[in-house]
């Protein structure tokens, strides 16, 4: 199972999560961080279309049982001296600050398999 946070609502100031069943695989092992992966559309009746390559998948709104926490971690790290870190095995010591970005309540889940979108030619190719 692949999960996807995404940013949902016409403002784009609630956050959601993507969930496709199986795996998503790209060329060469490139990591899909900050990668354009594919296009989200909501139809008027709320179901949900993603375009994945020449692949189309339909899925469906659903609601969290527990939402999640997107959390960011501050550290201000201080350099010690040798002596405490050969005693502690630490390199650095300073403090830890989290912060919540944003709830995710609601996810988009792709159950289905995805529908392969082939074009056809209104004339015959000579």
């Amino acid at each position: 199972m692949v999960q996807i946070v995404v940013r949902m609502g016409a403002d784009g100031s609630e956050w959601g999560l993507v969930e496709l069943q199986g795996q998503l695989d790209t060329k060469a092992g490139v990591s899909l961080d900050e990668l354009h992966i594919g296009d989200l559309h909501f139809d008027e009746t709320g179901i949900a279309h993603m375009i994945i390559g020449h692949h189309l998948l339909t899925g469906k709104v659903a609601t969290l049982e527990k939402p999640f926490a997107v959390i960011s971690r501050k550290t201000d790290e201080l350099k010690t001296s040798s002596e405490v870190a050969m005693e502690t095995g630490d390199e650095t010591t300073g403090n830890t600050e989290y912060t919540i970005v944003a709830m995710i309540r609601r996810k988009v889940v792709f159950k289905v398999r995805p529908k392969p979108i082939v074009s056809t030619f209104s004339s015959k190719i000579e």
